[in-house]
């Protein structure tokens, strides 16, 4: 399967598409007016210790207090997947896991935490203790010893060799590394420079927080760009292509130093058609924000996200098979089968995280049961989330946990609609403003208007008058076109006019 990363950068958001033979594989978006927590170390204080649940609460200078487990306190955390280590770096054993968090905390303690997990609802960001630092190659760990590799590098001599190139590598004392997925097929040269970068950014964490007092961030996570180049980008994948000049030579910078050899992959687009339009993944996209997701053999499935689970339900819709004349578990087991694989699809774009229920359409074959939930098994391969996974239930259901990092899609495009007082979803007046200026560089590309007036709702307008002015006047300048916006109370939230 080919693959290509697609960066899109807007003003105030960047967007990047993971697509493999023309099909939208996994999607992620920052704004850069939201704060991005996870990775981020901080100085903490102690506020709380709560023996009865197990956790303590820290101040890292947020709106809400971060909220660490015992379990965070004691040992690593459990998406670290490690396995071969060497037993003489073993030397610092882990504390014991009956351990209380009363005896590991005290109140006004000042910590090094980092995020794990962002603030969800009512609730803080999770943290760690175990801090962790990751390079392309390789993952830090300051106060962890061990060395391991990535389960998923699975050729048993590539492993030896990782093992015996990490032996060879200088480490402090009581700090540990894992090799990474992208280390696979690397050479000693990159793990050694990866490695030293990791140190001197670690060196720098140390030297701040010895001079400030908590609360206080030491260290803050690469953009989305960045972190997709270090994370994504393998040899694996074909092309890079990224659609801003400035974030391409960042690029550049990046893959020079730690990945040289990958250069060649990594283009600028600068073709007037937007790169998403382009390659035809738009409208994928825009899929991705309906509750309904229509099958190609008819069936549809429905996505209902609450705060507490997230439920999927799977319909027969006009699906009637080629004969006509199928029986209710043939049609069941039809549909089931192409619904597995985009189910696992969705969730992994959407990043719906927590619980999961899935409801399909009942099958009283067995073995029916059991292809349909081994195609759903072998498509959740391609996500790189923590999964827990069961079988069908006495109920007909499939139940699984997805690790939840990051917002989901819905929660980052969308707020409560002030039409139906929480009830349903409209478009925030970012997504908004980010979507005019890419519908309306469309309109200009289509028909060379020189004169142009956008009729949007008034509270759209404002956002744009104030904060999107000056890329407005760009696409004017790019254009030649004259552009006007014109406020309409009658309009819903979401329409935008351009005529």
């Amino acid at each position: 399967m080919s693959r290509d990363i697609l960066i899109n950068v807007e003003p105030k958001e960047v967007r990047v598409a993971v697509v493999g033979d023309n099909k939208l594989i996994d999607f992620f978006v920052e704004r850069k007016d939201s704060q991005q927590l996870v990775g981020n170390i901080y100085k903490g204080k102690v506020t709380a210790v709560v023996p009865g649940i197990g956790a303590a609460f820290v101040d890292i200078g947020l709106e809400k207090n971060g909220f660490l487990y015992v379990t965070d306190v004691i040992k690593p955390p459990s998406e670290l997947e490690e396995e071969i280590w060497s037993e003489e770096r073993n030397n610092l054993p882990l504390q014991p896991k009956d351990s209380a968090i009363e005896e590991k905390l005290k109140v006004n303690e000042e910590i090094l935490v980092q995020v794990i997990k962002e603030p969800f609802g009512k609730k803080g960001a999770r943290l760690t203790t175990h801090l962790t630092l990751p390079g392309k190659h390789l993952v830090l760990m300051p106060n962890d010893p061990r060395i391991g590799i990535s389960q998923r590098i699975t050729e048993k001599k590539e492993r030896q060799r990782i093992n015996e190139v990490l032996k060879k590598l200088t480490l402090p004392p009581g700090m540990g590394i894992i090799a990474r997925t992208a280390g696979e097929k690397a050479e000693e040269r990159e793990f050694s420079r990866d490695l030293r970068s990791l140190l001197r950014t670690w060196e720098r964490i140390v030297h701040l927080a010895k001079r400030v007092n908590a609360p206080h961030l030491l260290h803050m996570e690469s953009e989305l760009v960045v972190r997709i180049l270090r994370d994504v980008f393998t040899g694996e994948i074909d092309n890079v292509f990224i659609d801003s000049r400035e974030e391409y030579r960042k690029a550049i910078r990046f893959i020079n130093y730690f990945s040289p050899q990958l250069r060649k992959k990594i283009w600028f687009y600068e073709e007037e058609v937007p790169l998403f339009t382009k390659m035809g993944i738009e409208n994928e996209i825009e899929k991705l924000y309906k509750r309904v997701v229509q099958l190609k053999n008819g069936g549809y499935v429905v996505i209902e996200q609450t705060e507490s689970l997230v439920s999927i339900d799977v319909n027969s819709g006009k699906f009637v098979g080629k004969s006509g004349r199928k029986t209710l578990e043939e049609t069941a087991f039809i549909i089931n089968q192409e619904a597995a694989g985009e189910i696992a699809r969705q969730i992994r774009l959407r990043n719906l995280g927590g619980i999961i229920v899935i409801d399909f359409i009942d099958m009283l074959l067995p073995e029916h049961r059991e292809k349909v939930f081994r195609i759903f098994k072998e498509a959740l391969k391609e996500d790189k989330a923590k999964i827990k996974l069961y079988p069908f239930s006495r109920f007909g259901l499939i139940e699984m946990t997805r690790e939840r990092k990051r917002q989901s899609i819905e929660s980052v495009f969308y707020e409560k609609c002030p039409y139906c007082q929480g009830l349903g979803h409209v478009k925030s007046l970012s997504t908004l403003a980010n979507e005019v200026l890419r519908r309306l560089k469309q309109f200009l590309i289509e028909n060379k208007k020189r004169k142009v007036t956008l009729s949007v709702h008034p509270d759209l307008e404002k956002k744009l008058s104030l904060e999107y002015a000056r890329f407005l006047r760009e696409i004017a300048r790019k254009y030649h076109a004259d552009i006007g916006i014109k406020s309409d109370p009658s309009l819903h939230i979401e329409e935008i006019n351009i005529c």
